[in-house]
């Protein structure tokens, strides 16, 4: 791969704070450039926040070094193409994607964005359809629609092939596996929790850090998967239409922590709710709003039940108190 104005090793240099004078100069001014790239670079920046992180080390480093060897760049603006940006999004959450660069592959990744508030239907070549969640991301390689990795939230309705599994990995190196079903799975940066819920079939849930059994789950059932605490939970008799309400365009909370509640009108709207104390955080509600309803309604009819303030600190930014 080749970068204009500037080489990729003194990228990584200037990135990981190794760089000299020269080398610092000659970024930042390629940074204020035409010539700058600002995908690549905070797609590089987070690969280098995650090395210092990760118990993974000397894999995410082996994954940007096969990055560097081995993506050609892809036009830039097709739909479901992303060049190397793609490429390195899929570093930093999950091992199977690390495995994929450095197995030798040479096929493109895929890929699917929605932005805050924003749905879309993918029809994968095999016959399988998803439905993605708003501020999600769904990618596969070309070769390969069977083998996928989401970050966000998406339903899966799978076309059976017993010859060939249907996997979705997620970050935390969970993976849903499947034959011939329909399932969701919630998997966003930044949330402490994963979620697999299944409607039909039968899926296994594997790569829970911490934990060495796989979990299977039929019908209505739902696991949770608290990566803080690397603990899960197991549910049954969940109703689809608690976990399926996305679909439609609406927000449901039946008994929600409004933490949680803030998790999905950040999804819907892109803003952040701040809690002015510990017990506001975990106050429930219990409501349906359809896809119209604008925010400050939902805060105003949340408020009918539980009393508290709110007032915007930023622009995108609501302390509840």
């Amino acid at each position: 791969m080749t970068l204009t104005g500037i080489t990729e090793e003194e990228l990584w240099a200037y990135i990981t704070k190794t760089a000299g004078a020269e080398t610092i100069r000659k970024t930042e001014l390629w940074l204020a450039s035409p010539d700058f790239n600002q995908e690549t670079y905070h797609k590089l920046v987070r690969v280098y926040e995650l090395m210092q992180h990760t118990e993974a080390e000397s894999d995410v480093a082996a994954a940007k070094t096969a990055f560097f060897e081995r993506v050609e760049e892809l036009p830039t603006r097709r739909r479901g193409f992303l060049k190397y940006a793609a490429v390195l999004a899929l570093i930093l959450s999950s091992y199977f994607t690390i495995n994929w660069m450095l197995s030798g592959y040479e096929t493109p990744l895929v890929t699917f964005e929605t932005a805050f508030g924003e749905r879309d239907t993918v029809n994968l070549p095999d016959g399988s359809v998803v439905f993605l969640n708003a501020a999600s991301s769904l990618s596969y390689p070309e070769s390969n629609p069977r083998s996928l990795y989401l970050e966000g939230e998406a339903f899966f309705e799978v076309f059976k092939d017993k010859s060939k599994p249907f996997t979705v990995d997620t970050r935390e190196g969970i993976t849903v596996k499947a034959l011939g079903t329909s399932f969701n799975v919630r998997s966003y940066d930044g949330e402490d929790l994963v979620e697999t819920f299944l409607l039909t079939g039968k899926v296994e849930v594997d790569g829970l850090k911490g934990l060495k059994e796989k979990v299977y789950l039929v019908p209505n059932e739902q696991v949770k998967y608290f990566s803080l605490s690397q603990t899960y939970e197991k549910f049954q008799n969940i109703n689809p239409n608690d976990v399926l309400a996305w679909r439609e365009g609406k927000l449901r909370f039946t008994g929600k922590q409004f933490r949680e509640v803030a998790a999905d009108l950040k999804i819907r709207f892109g803003i952040s709710l701040n809690f002015d104390t510990e017990e506001m955080a975990v106050t429930r509600f219990t409501g349906t709003f359809d896809e119209e309803t604008p925010l400050i309604e939902i805060l105003e009819t949340l408020r009918l039940s539980k009393s508290f303030e709110y007032e915007q600190q930023g622009k995108n930014t609501w302390l509840i108190k």
